[in-house]
């Protein structure tokens, strides 16, 4: 994001008077492009995941900085109040050509990003989509518009002055982040409700609907760990199989006071708020341990029942 926010008003350089500064902004003038592609790409979790993101975020630069600068050192301003100072070979045909084909790339980039962020979001469950949806709408709005900017650019502007329009949508990405960062700080807030809570939750199952209003993932379970047997049981002392790396849900174990006590399973958008699972796994911890006593109970009842 304070890459992006270099990017951005590096590329400003191009409106300066002075040729030095000039220069410079004619080689970072479209790079923020691909740094805003590289951002939506890599949020929430900041890695890009899949080597077609990968593959995406590396063209990105590689047009943007690569052909970008092929096409300025044979540019020559029209306006005589600057220089070009990076000008080997004044070549308007060659530089037109090359912007065309960043413009192309560029292009083709931000709508295959676009099928990428789409394929995410159809696969994505309901609690990831609730945490990303700001930056993710937005972000892909700006990304859309930029593409329809670039090909205005190359096509002379027929449809005028795209840019305002890509201007504005970009001025609100930083925005939908900074609602997301609240959204967490809110969540996080709800640990103090659920100390209250637990307070005066007694019955069985109730502590496993406040968890789940805390972490604001309905679907969450709960499993306990009975250290005897070294197995994983449900509230009725059933054996439990906690989910493998990869799928529709993860497990956080909780410990209390070094001690593996249970099991929250949870999905998977909760792995990028880190500090709220621990926070209300911290607030549980006595919680989890008084269940779980119950839970070896009723398994060792079932086993006397076998025999």
């Amino acid at each position: 994001m304070v890459f992006f926010g270099f990017a951005w008003f590096a590329s400003l350089l191009v409106y300066a008077s002075v040729s030095p500064l000039y220069t410079v902004g004619l080689f970072f003038r479209p790079l923020f492009i691909a740094v805003l592609g590289h951002l939506l790409l890599a949020f929430p979790s900041g890695r890009l995941e899949g080597r077609l993101s990968r593959a995406i975020v590396a063209a990105a630069y590689v047009d943007t900085i690569v052909v970008n600068a092929a096409s300025v050192v044979v540019y020559e301003p029209d306006s005589g109040g600057v220089k070009n100072l990076a000008l080997l070979d004044a070549n308007a045909a060659l530089s037109g050509a090359l912007k065309n084909t960043a413009r192309g790339i560029g292009v083709a980039l931000l709508l295959t990003g676009l099928v990428v962020l789409a394929r995410r979001w159809r696969g994505a469950t309901p609690p990831w989509r609730r945490a990303v949806a700001p930056v993710l709408w937005l972000g892909a709005a700006a990304a859309a518009v930029g593409a329809l900017r670039l090909l205005n650019d190359g096509l002379g502007r027929p449809l005028g002055r795209v840019e305002l329009v890509f201007f504005a949508l970009l001025a609100t990405v930083p925005l939908a982040f900074e609602l997301g960062l609240l959204r967490s700080r809110l969540a996080r807030g709800a640990v103090a409700e659920l100390v209250v809570e637990l307070g005066r939750t007694r019955a069985p199952g109730r502590l496993r609907d406040a968890l789940a209003r805390a972490l604001h993932d309905p679907a969450l379970a709960l499993a306990y760990w009975l250290p005897e047997q070294r197995r994983f049981v449900d509230l009725e002392g059933q054996p439990v199989e906690l989910p493998s790396e990869g799928g529709l849900q993860l497990a956080t174990i909780v410990e209390r006071e070094g001690r593996r006590v249970a099991a929250l399973v949870h999905d998977p958008s909760l792995r990028d708020d880190p500090e709220l699972v621990e926070a209300v796994c911290a607030a549980a911890g006595l919680a989890l341990e008084n269940e779980r006593l119950q839970a070896e109970l009723r398994a060792h009842l079932d086993v006397g029942s076998e025999w």
